[in-house]
């Protein structure tokens, strides 16, 4: 009975640790994503693909790009730093494949 209930809590150990680091890519996705969405120039997207883009730049700048980023040393600023630049790039990619600014939706780049 106490072994099993171990082994339970292993698991469940397990499970919270795994799906914790989920959580923060998801939360600094967000930043990264409205962060990058800010910068970059064109039409803007909404809060969902917004989110999307951050987590895929997260997830893409966190391998291409943080291996490269040495110059920082806190760790966090780091996994934002390539976060933002992974979701630029994306941005950029995904404004080159949908056209021009003739539909740009950001009302507020319009001075």
């Amino acid at each position: 009975m106490k072994h099993a209930l171990f082994q339970m809590v292993h698991i469940i150990q397990e499970f919270y640790f795994a799906h914790k680091s989920l959580i923060f890519l998801v939360i600094i996705g967000l930043i990264s994503g409205i962060i990058a969405q800010m910068i970059m120039p064109g039409r803007g997207f909404g809060f969902v693909v917004t989110i999307l883009i951050g987590v895929a730049g997260a997830w893409l700048g966190n391998i291409y790009i943080k291996p490269h980023l040495t110059m920082i040393d806190h760790s966090l600023f780091r996994s934002i730093a390539s976060s933002v630049g992974g979701a630029m790039i994306l941005i950029l990619i995904i404004n080159i494949a949908r056209g021009g600014k003739d539909k740009d939706k950001t009302h507020y780049r319009h001075n």
